[in-house]
C-alpha cells in the first residue's frame, strides 16, 4: 500500500480562489482544503445539482469542483486531523461525506449519476454493478468493493449484518462493513481509524440511522460530527438537498495545468 502524502497549497503561491490540498498515494487528487457550504459548491434547480465555476485569478480559466466521494472526504479529513480537520470542521459543524443509497438489504455508497447529474438510486440497477465482484465476508454479512471504472468512483455495497450500529469503539468500527465501504477498502478503514481514534473520542463512535427499518431507496448524505465532547456521531440524513453541513470539493481540472497557462 502506497503511503499517503499531502501538500497544502496556499493562495500566496500557486493557488487561485482558495487554499487547496494536493494528495498523492493510492489516491491522487487536488481538493479544497476547507469544505464548502453546499449552496456555495452547487446550485439547485428542481432537484438537479449543477456545479458552479470558479476562475483562476490570473488566467480567468474556469476551475470546476465536484463533490467528493465518501472515500475522498474521509481521506481529505484524515490529513492532519488533529491540527486541522478536528478543530476547524468536526468540532464546529457537520461534515457531509457523500452520497449513500439505502435499501432493505444494506447501503450503496457513491452511486453513479445520469447525464443530468441525478444519482441512480434504483435498487435493481445498482445491484447489477455488483456482478462479478467477489464479496468480503464480515460478521454475518457481506461487503462489495467495486473497482473504479468510467462510470463508477468508490462505489460499493455493505449489508446491514456486516457492521454494528450504536456506540462502539474505534477498532470495531473501522473493521466493520460500513467503515470499509465508506472508505472503499477491502481491509480495515485506515483513514477512518485516524479520525475515530480514542485519542480524540474517548466515548467511541455512535453509528445511528443505519438499519433496514427506515424508508428505502433514498439518496442520503453521510454526516459526521462530534457530539457531547467525547463521541463521534456517524449519521445518515435523508434530506440531502438542504444546506446542512459542509462538503469537500475535488478539482476536476489539474491545478498545475491551469496555473501554467
Amino acid at each position: 500500500m502506497t503511503k499517503t502524502r499531502y501538500k497544502i497549497i496556499t493562495k500566496n503561491s500557486e493557488v487561485p480562489v482558495r487554499d487547496l490540498i494536493r494528495i498523492s498515494g493510492d489516491k491522487e487528487m487536488t481538493a479544497s482544503l476547507d469544505p464548502f457550504a453546499p449552496d456555495d459548491l452547487y446550485s439547485y434547480c428542481k432537484g438537479l445539482r449543477k456545479p458552479k465555476n470558479y476562475s483562476h485569478p490570473l488566467t480567468r480559466e474556469k476551475m470546476i469542483f465536484r463533490e467528493a466521494t465518501t472515500a475522498e472526504s474521509i481521506l481529505i479529513a484524515s490529513c492532519d486531523f488533529k491540527g486541522r480537520s478536528k478543530p476547524q470542521i468536526f468540532d464546529r459543524q457537520w461534515l457531509r461525506a457523500g452520497l449513500i443509497v439505502k435499501t432493505d438489504e444494506g447501503i450503496f455508497t457513491n452511486p453513479p449519476r445520469y447525464k443530468n447529474g441525478t444519482p441512480k438510486y434504483d435498487n435493481k440497477t445498482l445491484k447489477s454493478y455488483l456482478d462479478k465482484v467477489e464479496p468480503i465476508k464480515i460478521g454475518k454479512g457481506k461487503v462489495y468493493i467495486v473497482p473504479d471504472s468510467e462510470n463508477l468512483r468508490d462505489f460499493g455495497f455493505a449489508e446491514y449484518d456486516s457492521f454494528k450500529t450504536g456506540v462502539q469503539n474505534c477498532d470495531t468500527f473501522v473493521k466493520g462493513g460500513l467503515a470499509r465501504v465508506l472508505e472503499h477498502t477491502k481491509d480495515e478503514a485506515k483513514n477512518l481509524r485516524k479520525i475515530t481514534s480514542i485519542e480524540f473520542y474517548e466515548g467511541g463512535i455512535s453509528v445511528r440511522n443505519f438499519n433496514s427499518y427506515q424508508s428505502t431507496h433514498l439518496v442520503i448524505g453521510l454526516l459526521t460530527k462530534e457530539i457531547f465532547s467525547n463521541y463521534l456521531e456517524v449519521y445518515y440524513d435523508s434530506d440531502y438537498y438542504c444546506n446542512r453541513g459542509l462538503v469537500f470539493g475535488v478539482l476536476e481540472k489539474d491545478i498545475e495545468n491551469v496555473s501554467k497557462k
